[in-house]
């Protein structure tokens, strides 16, 4: 109980609010850590920040300086050598090549620690993002993955990205092992995205033997002329059908400000040549009850994987609005 009573008035001497003269001068030690930091001159600003800690802890130039003290400290490594040289490439813009080899080159012989893992990233960003050379991106980033000084963002970030990288190589599984591997670094959106993926693909091969099916009543009506002439007197309303489809599906979607047509024209193309090997399978299939349920059901799947192979085409954001 002494000790409690001995402890209560250092932490409130400790809490007691800078003077005004502390205050002032906290906030001109920090623009001189700002200005040094913009010079990247970091040894300098992390003295500055320091200084307003000790003099106005609690206040809102504390506040920012502490945050600053936070970030160097952690990156202080080879005498802030390999920080300010990350730092001078990012406000370079990042965007010519033999900048960014030459950041890799340079990070590859710093000693481990936060700016080398982050020097990888933001070069892997570069390459996949701007310089169209994903297979450098990936290595880059796998070598995020495996430096046992990665912090939990880098390896979350990392793992989005190369996730991302096989995704676009349509590798689904090395994409879920990468995620596996991340464990609780890798956020429920990564997951969510390689699960959607694979799902796509999946419907994808389902998409397209459905489209394919109808193309068995070729076969049969190869043999019959009364199928392809059926086809020929349902062409014209075929074709109005798809017209109105494609036309009237088009106008309502520009009609919204972020709206494209181009799903459903590139549907109306497609679902002409669907309706017309519909109607030539009906004219030379078997007439029953069953097989004509079984035929309806076989079109109609066609057409929704059609829909599916059009919006996939046309902009996989499309389905991802839709859950896949």
């Amino acid at each position: 109980m002494l000790l409690l009573f001995a402890w209560l008035p250092a932490r409130a001497a400790a809490a007691e609010p800078s003077t005004e003269g502390e205050k002032a001068f906290a906030k001109a030690r920090l623009e001189d850590g700002n200005d040094a930091f913009a010079e990247l001159d970091l040894a300098r600003a992390l003295a500055a920040f320091e200084d307003v800690l000790a003099h106005d802890p609690h206040g809102n130039a504390g506040y920012e300086a502490g945050k600053m003290v936070e970030m160097i400290r952690a990156r202080s490594e080879g005498d802030f050598v390999p920080l300010r040289t990350l730092l001078a490439v990012r406000r370079s813009g990042g965007v010519a090549p033999d900048a960014i080899d030459d950041l890799v080159k340079a990070a590859d012989g710093w000693p481990e620690g936060l700016v080398r893992v982050e020097a990888w990233h933001f070069a892997a960003t570069a390459y996949a993002e701007r310089l169209g050379r994903p297979q450098d991106a990936e290595q880059l980033l796998r070598k995020v993955l495996a430096d046992p000084r990665a912090s939990h963002d880098s390896i979350k970030f990392a793992t989005h990205d190369l996730v991302g990288l096989r995704l676009r190589a349509r590798d689904y599984d090395d994409a879920a092992r990468i995620v596996a591997a991340a464990g609780p670094h890798a956020d429920d959106a990564t997951k969510k995205l390689v699960e959607r993926a694979r799902l796509r693909a999946r419907l994808h091969v389902a998409s397209i033997v459905a489209v394919v099916v109808p193309l068995a009543g070729l076969l049969r009506a190869a043999r019959s002329r009364k199928a392809f002439g059926a086809a020929r007197r349902v062409l014209p309303l075929a074709l109005v059908y798809v017209a109105y489809v494609a036309l009237a599906g088009a106008a309502l979607a520009t009609g919204y400000e972020r709206g494209t047509s181009k799903p459903f024209l590139f549907f109306g193309l497609v679902l002409l040549p669907l309706l017309l090997l519909a109607r030539v399978w009906s004219a030379a299939g078997a007439q029953t009850t069953r097989a004509r349920i079984g035929r309806a059901l076989a079109c109609a799947t066609s057409a929704f994987g059609a829909g599916f192979l059009v919006l996939e085409y046309v902009d996989v954001a499309f389905l991802e609005g839709l859950g896949l």
